[in-house]
């Protein structure tokens, strides 16, 4: 199984989270991207795992020559009801058998969500509406 696409090697969460933080983003720590994946708001390119995954929007693309089970992420983003407050407290480890693998430009969705982010702290603050 190919680790590229498009010329560009499929970067690790943890080097998701280095590419992001070089380029300045506050959501860039390994765990973040780990979290972000296991809420649906950031998806993988390619999900390799020892042992076979049973995951809604996980598609099953195979076996690779070292005997990994290989995954396209094709989640659909649940709606929250109640909104996105404390929805990372719910969230269990990622298992050590599985390896997320980006491509990097998914910066842009980590930028834009950064960016939202920044906007909510903000109008959070009483700042909205009020700057000169």
């Amino acid at each position: 199984m190919h680790r590229h696409i498009w010329q560009m090697n499929l970067l690790s969460a943890r080097e998701l989270a280095q590419f992001s933080r070089d380029r300045g983003l506050s959501l860039s720590s390994e765990e973040d991207i780990i979290h972000l994946w296991q809420l649906g708001l950031l998806k993988a390119d390619l999900i390799i795992s020892r042992g076979k995954l049973l995951r809604v929007g996980l598609v099953d693309q195979g076996i690779d020559d070292y005997g990994h089970h290989v995954y396209s992420d094709e989640r659909q983003l649940r709606q929250r009801p109640k909104g996105w407050a404390n929805s990372e407290k719910t969230l269990r480890p990622l298992q050590t058998s599985v390896e997320l693998l980006f491509h990097p430009f998914r910066y842009y969705v980590l930028y834009c969500l950064n960016r939202a982010s920044e906007l909510h702290t903000l109008c959070a603050s009483g700042l909205d509406g009020k700057i000169s």
